[in-house]
């Protein structure tokens, strides 16, 4: 399983947790508007029935709740007898025939009748002692209250909020474990990179101690052997020099990677020195355009070219393998102030896996070499305020960029 897979599939259980506290969330605000209405149903009956008795004994209703807004008396054909607030001028018929409860202008507009003693022309309503003017006992009259529901929907504003608030600090908890195990795997790689590391500094000792006075033995043989043999031997003996300097140059390169990677740096014209570089390469490696003139870095110059030499061999090599005629090529492209120094090739591409398991010292995949080229290389770019990265070409083949701090003019 490719690491994007697994990484996508340890936040499916994350993501379902979400969708389930986003859903609770839903069914808590859907509940809560409900409930938040019978509340606001309940305070709003409570208030008819207090403006009621009110009127019934005749006295103006006093003390009734901030979130009533207007009420109204009303006879029994609409006409206004008396209205407080928001209560209308009149009710037209299908309001007196419909439904009780309507909700208008966000208030809750309740209407019921009532059976009361009698009622002035002002619309003073009077109890019924002895009989009087304008008397009749049974008189039937609606009674109107407006609601606001403003009330119930801060309450469900502030519902809402929570539930939000609480599936926002699941999210936060969950992407925070992901960053957890994201820097735990990479403490994990860095422990095994030092860990490496260390391992290769015994190596390199070992190397250094083990292997040169072999070496000068093998070189030492190899000449006597080049005095002594008839001619035929020139091969094999090339051969075994050859081998000779591979293994020098390898406990060279070790001693490289545990040294100072930074090296002696020095102010470096790009203008002058990569056409340089590339004149002395053994292959042909084209280069597209002309340098701009005034890029200048600084980087020790024999791990520049060492740096950039790695590149274009492995470039080189790569075009072999996939029986390319054509060279590689190298781009300088600038960019605020960084240059990359690009090595495109249309070879085999990238073998499969990690691209940072080709950084590890000594993994290759050549039947020859020992893999530390891009291990030092990147160390080298590193140490110069700068990087390195491998990637496919979507045309075919791989691109190699050194990416590199420019100097100021």
């Amino acid at each position: 399983m490719r690491p994007a897979d697994a990484r996508w599939r340890s936040l499916l259980p994350a993501g379902l947790i979400v969708l389930i506290i986003v859903a609770a969330a839903a069914a808590l605000v859907r509940e809560g508007r409900l409930r938040d209405r019978d509340l606001a149903r309940f305070d709003a009956l409570d208030a008819a029935t207090r403006i009621a008795s009110s009127l019934a004994e005749g006295a103006e209703p006093a003390d009734l709740p901030a979130a009533l807004t207007g009420w109204g008396l009303y006879a029994p054909d609409g006409t206004a007898l008396r209205t407080r607030g928001t209560a209308p001028g009149s009710l037209a018929s299908g309001e007196i025939a419909g439904a009780p409860e309507t909700v208008v202008d966000g208030r809750l507009r309740s209407i019921r009748s009532l059976s009361m003693a009698g009622a002035m022309p002002d619309g003073a309503v009077r109890g019924r002692a002895g009989g009087g003017p304008g008397g009749g006992a049974g008189m039937r009259r609606l009674l109107l209250v407006d609601w606001d529901l403003g009330a119930a929907r801060s309450s469900g504003l502030r519902r809402f909020l929570g539930a939000a608030a609480l599936a926002l600090l699941a999210v936060l908890l969950l992407v925070m474990q992901q960053l957890s195990e994201a820097r735990l795997a990479r403490y994990r790689r860095d422990e095994e990179r030092r860990t490496r590391l260390v391992q290769l500094g015994l190596a390199a000792r070992t190397l250094t101690h083990e292997i040169r006075n072999p070496l000068g033995t093998i070189r030492a043989q190899e000449a006597v052997l080049r005095k002594t043999l008839p001619e035929g031997h020139e091969d094999e003996l090339d051969i075994i020099a050859g081998e000779v300097d591979r293994l020098n140059g390898l406990s060279d390169r070790v001693r490289e990677w545990l040294d100072d990677p930074a090296g002696r740096p020095e102010i470096l014209d790009l203008g002058e020195t990569v056409p340089g570089i590339l004149r002395r390469f053994p292959a042909n490696v084209t280069l597209a355009g002309e340098p701009p003139s005034g890029l200048r870095i600084r980087m020790d110059p024999m791990l520049f070219e060492t740096t950039v030499t790695n590149l274009l061999r492995n470039a080189v090599e790569s075009h072999q393998a996939a029986g390319r005629t054509t060279p590689p090529e190298m781009v300088l492209d600038v960019r605020g102030r960084r240059v990359s120094i690009h090595v495109d090739d249309a070879g085999t591409g990238l073998p499969e896996g990690p691209v940072e398991e080709l950084f590890d010292p000594f993994r290759t995949t050549k039947t020859r070499g020992s893999g530390v080229g891009l291990a030092l290389a990147r160390r080298a770019a590193e140490a110069a305020g700068g990087s390195l990265e491998l990637r496919d070409r979507p045309e075919g083949g791989a691109r190699a960029s050194l990416v590199l701090p420019l100097e100021k003019s």
